[in-house]
């Protein structure tokens, strides 16, 4: 219980520091949301007993309801899906992965790159994570890209 609570009360502090960072441009917003999910992750690890952490089969069919809703375009209905998934076991890259693809969808980029992220740390070395560091070398390139256009333009102006 006491290291619960310790938790609880470093989580409360590093979200402080991270959205400090955040708001003075010490941190990009990626890496200080992904370092806030982080200490919530382990504040669940440490809440849920280890019995029911992980529900493989109920994620699954959560994880098919998702895809269904994505392929017919429902990405609402898609990402409380694979929310749910998600919920019921913590570890599926997968769902994490489809849920970064349906947040891009819905034009919530950035939270897209942290759920890709999320699917990345979970699973390095699987598909799921492959198709994840495809998309977010995407989102940078893209980023880059803009940024060229930006500086292109304003050093005609």
């Amino acid at each position: 219980m006491k290291s619960l609570i310790r938790t609880i009360g470093t989580l409360g502090k590093n979200t402080k520091i991270h959205f400090a960072r955040i708001f003075t441009g010490q941190e990009p917003v990626v890496r200080g949301l992904l370092g806030i999910f982080r200490d919530v992750q382990k504040l669940v690890r440490l809440a849920i007993p280890n019995g029911e952490r992980a529900d493989t089969r109920r994620a699954k069919h959560y994880l098919n309801k998702g895809r269904q809703a994505y392929n017919q375009k429902r990405y609402e209905s898609a990402e409380q899906a694979f929310r749910e998934a998600i919920l019921a076991d913590s570890n599926c890259a997968l769902a994490y992965t489809y849920l970064g693809h349906t947040l891009y969808k819905m034009g919530r980029f950035r939270e897209a790159i942290v759920y890709w992220g999320k699917a990345v740390d979970i699973a390095p070395h699987s598909e799921a994570a492959s198709k994840a560091q495809e998309k977010i070398t995407m989102m940078q390139q893209k980023r880059s890209e803009a940024a060229s256009w930006i500086e292109d333009r304003l050093g005609d102006a």
